[in-house]
Order: C-alpha cells, then structure tokens, then sequence
C-alpha cells in the first residue's frame, strides 16, 4: 500500500480495522456529563466534508456515534501527554475526523476546523498527520471508562496537543481547548 492512500466505509459500518489500527473503543456518542456540565462533540449532517459542532449544555445533545481505532504501540508508541494514536472514526458517515492546517508551518492546525473524510495512511503505520489523535494520558484517571481524546497534529511540546473549542461549530485549539469524550471498555 503506497503513501497517502485513502479509505472511506458505508455509513453506518463499524470496521474492525482501520489501515494498520484495530477498534479499541465503543462506538458510541461524544457525549459527557461532568461537573455538571455537558460536553456535546458531533456533525449535525455526518456526510463528507461537515463540519463539527462542539457545544456545552446543548438542548439536544449530538447522536452520531465515534470510534477510537489505535495505531499499535510498537509501531506508534507513546508520548509525553498521549498513551495511545489512532484514528477518530464517526460511524453514521464512515469517514475520519479530520483538522484542516490554517498555516504553513507549527503550528498548522491552530484554529483549523474538523471536518469529515476518508480515513487516510500516511506510510501504512500511521495516520495522516491530519487524522491523528490520542488518548491524553494526564486525563486518563478522572473521565474512566470515557477516555478524552485530543488531535494530536503537528503539536510539539510543551503544547503537547490541541483539543476542541466548545462554541458551536469546531475548531481546534493548543492546549486550552477541551476532550473529545471517547467510550472505552472499562
């Protein structure tokens, strides 16, 4: 398989692999209570190209369902900040989460907005850049079995990766922004 290839699946498929990644989550909505306040992360029309809408407290939380398939750890391993890479796969569409670059050069994803489209392999151990995300491990402990999930990008520490703005449609911030709720087993 050559660099860049691209995958879409049928909407509503839940593959039991994505490229070199396995499903390691529950399909399941982007949705979280905590503190009381609701963090609602999903695509209103889930076709390719919508844009995400984050909100907090919405009237009606988003239903689209999303999967986590990670990348394996001999061929990813983690980092400072992420246990685990993958992709962020939205189930109702059959495309990948998606941040777009707004700039040349680091950082390249700041402000960009996410959207859908094919997944993608970058060289067949990895996702694109632009569909990478992760586990945050400093997270880990507090949201179990919900794990937070952030885009990882071209992010260089200390701004280890960029999270969601809650305010309506979605963009991506470094540090600062906020988790994609993601379902794990527990």
């Amino acid at each position: 398989m050559g660099a860049n290839q691209a995958e879409s699946f049928p909407p509503g498929t839940i593959p039991q692999a994505i490229f070199n990644t396995s499903l390691t989550s529950i399909p399941n909505p982007a949705v979280y209570t905590f503190d009381g306040t609701v963090y609602s992360f999903g695509f209103p029309i889930p076709t390719l190209g919508s844009q995400a809408d984050a909100n907090l407290n919405p009237a009606v939380p988003a239903n689209d369902s999303f999967a986590f398939y990670q990348a394996s750890s001999l061929l990813y391993p983690p980092t400072v900040g992420c246990t685990a890479f993958g992709y962020l796969y939205n189930v109702a569409s059959g495309l990948c989460v998606t941040a777009s670059k707004t700039e040349d050069a680091y950082p390249q994803y700041q402000g960009g907005t996410l959207t859908l489209e094919p997944c993608q392999n970058r060289n067949c151990t990895e996702p694109a850049v632009n569909q990478t995300f992760c586990t945050d491990e400093y997270t880990f402990p507090i949201y179990l079995p919900t794990q937070c999930v952030v885009f990882y990008g071209d992010a260089t520490s200390p701004n280890s990766f960029y999270g969601p703005t809650y305010a309506g449609p979605s963009t991506v911030l470094i540090d600062g922004g906020d988790c994609i709720f993601v379902l794990f087993p527990a």
